[in-house]
């Protein structure tokens, strides 16, 4: 149950290892299209997970210490982990340089995990931008389901207050659900919100 009306509004080159290497210059490639402001949401490849993963501030790595049960980030195994989940993964590019990487893991039918990692320097080149698209995608990704839902740590006011901004609407505070005992708050989106 793929969000196959999602993928087929991306060129099809995006998903696939050879469309990254033509815009990476390994092969020639005509020009493309891009956005206005000049990114593009496409299929992530493992470095892509890798460079985002290497780059992420310390709150982001305790969240996904907190939620994974690592007891010392890793990188390397975050990136793997992300790479390899199961469902909708995408990457938003400047040029070929990824600036977020998020995706969305089918938890049964109609239901979404979603997961975004974003390093402090791409929030405060294009915030603004990657909010937007954000909300694009998970416009989008309701309509293949019935619900989006999300988790932080329950002291992320910044995350907290951003998952507002987008819509997402907050469900409960689940206490104790983090590995050392943190509290977590869940964020969801529905169709009819």
């Amino acid at each position: 149950m793929q969000n196959l009306a999602f993928k087929n509004k991306m060129k099809k080159s995006q998903f696939s290892n050879e469309g990254r290497a033509k815009k990476a210059g390994f092969q020639p490639s005509q020009p493309k299209a891009v956005d206005p402001d000049g990114l593009e949401l496409t299929q992530p490849v493992l470095s892509d997970f890798l460079q985002i993963c290497h780059n992420l501030p310390s709150d982001e790595q305790r969240q996904i210490n907190a939620l994974s049960g690592m007891e010392v980030y890793d990188a390397d195994a975050t990136a793997l982990n992300c790479a390899n989940m199961s469902g909708l993964k995408w990457v938003l590019l400047d040029n070929i340089h990824p600036l977020a990487v998020g995706g969305y893991a089918l938890l049964r039918r109609g239901v979404w995990q979603s997961f975004m990692l974003v390093p402090d320097e791409s929030w405060e080149k294009w915030g603004k931008e990657i909010t937007q698209r954000v909300v694009e995608v998970q416009k989008e990704m309701v309509k293949q389901g019935h619900r989006i839902q999300t988790l932080c740590l329950s002291d992320r006011a910044k995350a907290r207050a951003w998952y507002d901004r987008i819509g997402l609407k907050h469900e409960a505070t689940l206490h104790k659900y983090g590995a050392n005992g943190e509290d977590v708050e869940m964020y969801v989106l529905d169709q009819e919100g």
